[in-house]
């Protein structure tokens, strides 16, 4: 466990089994039940797995410790984690380095090297085989070596197949002129033969008429017979007949249940275990009876105003010298400038304080789950550690993350994927784009004050950039604690347009901001 800063004191062992551990979740119900129960909405993170080799490599007594790194004859380094090994490529004669290692390739039946077929490229690892039979990982220079080598495969095969599709487009053109050629020839003989019979007598000619006018006569009469037969079919259908019989039945839906565990096996669906609950999430669904867990003091939060709006005049403050010393700079004038603000975009009111006195504010309901589910799903779940303990920042995210869950309909997620704590969605994941990202920041305390956080300008720059190329609010928080109270503060990190700039003169911009009606209306996903 890292050293607790001065302004928090140590805190005890079983802090970090209590406040900093996540959920990781092996059951696709829990996983659902966690996203879609109306109390709940904590949708989960997919985590991934990395694939262990079935055996394990004898060690010598020479060999360096687990997770520990030897140096090799050559001067290079092998790590001694010997559980992480890859598949091999191939099999047959493989290419051997300059040690007399075996390199992972596909080989042809003549020996040349050839690309890898039918191999999922997911599926496709390196590893190096040495002499004495051992397994070990390749080294950044072997893995580019075997990479090239592969690489150099795979063109020689795609030049080997374009040029055997060159050839035969030629031998099918070939073919098509000698045809069109023995077409013509037939087509010229056949004139010169209908050329000499013009020459014959004129009896020839009144048999030939004859004969047409006969041929006319037979043809009449089939005509007559055939629309008869017609007509007789057009009866025999209207009278359920045989083209009058009904439709079969078609062939059953695909079953959805194996659908759902091929992607699950695959891991290309969203909410297939294993998945993942921040540890605030994880504390919320504790609190709901999904998971059991060590009993927490009861706080009670409220979303400040005043100190949302002393913190964002102070994080205004704080941008104001690095703006000017931008503005001095020889470089083209910024286009955009941060302007933090309390939140109100997309802010329900329920989040802040009643504005009569007295009254009452109604909390979601906490209760998850049932005392059955709960027992069902205590081997669905394990909490561990995923990273060091951070005390303050557990208790400020908690803080912030129950407040949130509690007095809203929002749908909390880990924002891991988009640099920030937190994804906000104003309805299910599924079916809606999270409209704002989270950051937590915990105050500090100096001579027994509490000073706001003040994240630097480069940090907060990039943030907003960030959130603002995935068309998602930038938004921070902290917290003030005093005993048992949190006052939780929210401020909004706008990206406002200088209209002065030359690039939005040339455009012709005239509005700062995308209204909220525009912002929302890309939030579905339907």
């Amino acid at each position: 466990m890292e050293a607790s800063s001065p302004t928090h004191p140590s805190p005890p062992r079983s802090y970090a089994a209590g406040r900093s551990r996540s959920a990781i979740v092996f059951s696709s119900e829990l996983a659902r039940h966690l996203e879609h129960h109306p109390s709940l909405r904590l949708p989960s993170t997919y985590v991934g797995v990395r694939r262990v080799r079935p055996e394990r490599c004898s060690k010598s007594k020479d060999d360096a410790p687990f997770g520990k790194k030897r140096k090799r004859s050559d001067g290079g380094y092998d790590s001694g984690d010997d559980s992480w090994v890859p598949n091999a490529i191939g099999e047959g004669s493989q290419p051997e380095d300059e040690n007399g290692a075996n390199l992972s390739v596909d080989t042809s039946p003549d020996g040349k090297e050839s690309a890898p077929t039918g191999i999922d490229p997911r599926e496709v690892v390196y590893k190096v085989t040495n002499p004495d039979g051992t397994q070990r990982r390749m080294t950044k220079q072997e893995k580019r070596q075997l990479k090239y080598q592969v690489k150099q495969a795979q063109h020689r095969a795609r030049k080997e197949e374009r040029k055997i599709q060159h050839e035969e487009k030629i031998a099918e053109e070939k073919r098509g002129k000698r045809e069109r050629k023995r077409i013509k020839r037939e087509k010229w003989k056949e004139r010169k033969r209908k050329k000499e019979n013009c020459n014959g007598d004129s009896a020839e000619e009144d048999a030939g008429a004859q004969k047409d006018r006969g041929r006319e006569q037979s043809a009449d009469g089939s005509g007559d017979r055939t629309e008869a037969s017609k007509e007789d079919g057009k009866e025999q259908t209207e009278s359920g007949g045989v083209d009058n019989m009904p439709p079969q039945p078609s062939a059953s839906a695909p079953n959805e249940t194996l659908d759902d565990d091929l992607q699950s096996l695959q891991g290309a669906k969203r909410g297939i275990p294993p998945v993942m609950l921040t540890p605030a999430a994880t504390c919320i669904a504790q609190d709901a009876g999904v998971f059991d867990g060590p009993a927490r003091e009861s706080i009670t939060t409220t979303l400040d105003r005043e100190l949302s709006t002393t913190w964002a005049v102070e994080l205004q403050q704080s941008l104001v010298p690095v703006e000017e010393a931008r503005a001095k700079e020889e470089m083209r004038p910024m286009a955009y400038r941060v302007v933090p603000e309390v939140w109100r975009r997309f802010c329900p009111e329920s989040l802040w304080p009643p504005k009569e006195k007295g009254a009452e504010r109604n909390a979601e309901n906490m209760h998850g789950v049932d005392e059955a589910k709960a027992a069902q799903f205590q081997n669905d779940h394990s909490l561990l550690l995923v990273r060091n303990p951070s005390p303050s920042y557990d208790d400020d995210a908690y803080a912030v993350v129950k407040h949130l869950h509690r007095h809203s309909k929002f749908h909390i997620a880990c924002g891991a994927a988009f640099g920030c704590d937190f994804l906000l969605y104003d309805g299910k994941r599924e079916d809606r784009h999270s409209f704002a990202g989270l950051r937590v920041y915990s105050c500090s305390k100096c001579n027994g004050e509490c000073s706001l956080p003040i994240p630097t300008a480069y940090d907060m720059a990039g943030y907003v950039r960030t959130m603002n190329t995935a068309r998602k609010m930038a938004l921070v928080a902290t917290v003030a604690r005093d005993g048992n109270a949190a006052r939780v503060a929210i401020v909004d990190l706008a990206l406002e347009k200088v209209l002065e700039a030359p690039t939005h003169v040339r455009k012709g911009n005239t509005e700062k901001r995308r209204s909220e009606e525009e912002a929302a209306s890309g939030l579905s996903k339907k």
